[in-house]
Parts: C-alpha cells; sequence; structure tokens
C-alpha cells in the first residue's frame, strides 16, 4: 500500500508525499539483489551463487538505494497520478527523503495543475449594435 499526503502549496500548485510501505521495497530488494549477484564477480563465487552478505561487501550501497529509487519511483509516482486524476502541467519535480534497506522509502514531488477556465454565460453578455448614418 502507498501512503500519500496531499497538500495545495499555491493556487494550482500541488505537493505530495508519498510513502511506499517496507514490503514493496523489500520486494523490489530483492529483484535488484539478483540482478546484482548475476552482475557482479565476487572472488570466490561463480556469478548468481554469492550470499547476500559477502555480495553487500562488493557492492556500494549508494548504488543499491538508486537502484531502488530508480524501481520503485516512476511506477508508484504513475500510480498515484492515476488516482489524482489531475491534469499536470509539465514536469514535476521530485526530491526523494528517506530511503534505505529494510525501510519505507518516501519522496515529495510538486507539479502544476492545469487551471479551470469557466466561460461567462453567453446569455447574459450585453452586446449593442450601433448605426452609423451618413
Amino acid at each position: 500500500m502507498v501512503e500519500v499526503k496531499k497538500e495545495e502549496k499555491a493556487i494550482n500548485i500541488f505537493e505530495l508525499i508519498i510513502t511506499i510501505e517496507e514490503e514493496r521495497v523489500k520486494e523490489a530488494q530483492e529483484t535488484i539483489y539478483r540482478e546484482l549477484n548475476l552482475r557482479t564477480q565476487v572472488p570466490g563465487f561463480r556469478k548468481g551463487y554469492a550470499p547476500r552478505s559477502i555480495l553487500r561487501r562488493y557492492i556500494d550501497p549508494e548504488h543499491l538505494r538508486d537502484s531502488l529509487v530508480q524501481k520503485l519511483v516512476p511506477s508508484v509516482f504513475r500510480e498515484v497520478l492515476e488516482q489524482e486524476k489531475g491534469d499536470i502541467i509539465g514536469e514535476p519535480s521530485l526530491e526523494i527523503l528517506e530511503a534505505g534497506e529494510d525501510q519505507p522509502l518516501v519522496f515529495r514531488s510538486r507539479y502544476f495543475v492545469r487551471p479551470e477556465v469557466r466561460l461567462p454565460n453567453a446569455d447574459s453578455i450585453e452586446i449593442r449594435r450601433y448605426r452609423l448614418e451618413i
């Protein structure tokens, strides 16, 4: 489950704080570890057979964090925007607030929404006609 907090910062500017639960983060981590295990050469082990505790020594934690963010954030953000049903203008800004192993992933997004345009009732508009006499 994804927890979303929506706040209107200004007219047509919204901020979302999205929290991805630990279970979904753990599933993504499992997938990332499997992929990295197949691509990383650990001395004394064949590719794909190194234990996770030893594999962690050969993987940069920043790379793992970045992979996790790249795997989860786009899909979750797309899901949230479909639920919000807002007509977004431009590219939303994303900021990662919390990300790490075995903890929820929290990020913030700000985006602009197309303003609602209301046309006046055509019957209420007064039109004056002038006649020119020459």
